[in-house]
């Protein structure tokens, strides 16, 4: 069994709470999630507020924004025939290439 099999049950979970009435192709569900990912604006607000107007990290709000995130990016995923185990391989492999080690001035200015 995959170490990720538990992601793979959060995805069909995800999926089936999705209104079927507006969500009847997969690329219904994938501009839905695309329009979903405005979310990360909400966690970026947030930020900004502490930063620059003096107001408390509300870390249990950034959680619920990313939860948010993670259902959005699951339905992607699915829309395009993807797992979150895919994207986690893709992902693994694209920056062991960028990044020997932990990432450098260097390594990140001349990125592949």
């Amino acid at each position: 069994m995959s170490e990720y099999s538990y992601l793979k049950e959060y995805q069909e979970w995800c999926v089936s709470k999705l209104n079927k009435n507006t969500n009847k192709t997969k690329d219904d569900m994938l501009l839905n999630a695309t329009l979903g990912l405005a979310e990360s604006g909400e966690i970026q607000n947030i930020i900004k507020k502490y930063l620059f107007h003096e107001h408390s990290l509300d870390r249990e709000k950034i959680l619920d924004e990313c939860g948010d995130l993670l259902f959005y990016i699951a339905v992607m995923l699915y829309s395009l025939d993807f797992t979150f185990e895919n994207a986690i391989d893709f992902n693994e492999i694209k920056l062991n290439k960028r990044y020997k080690e932990s990432a450098t001035k260097e390594e990140s200015i001349n990125r592949q």
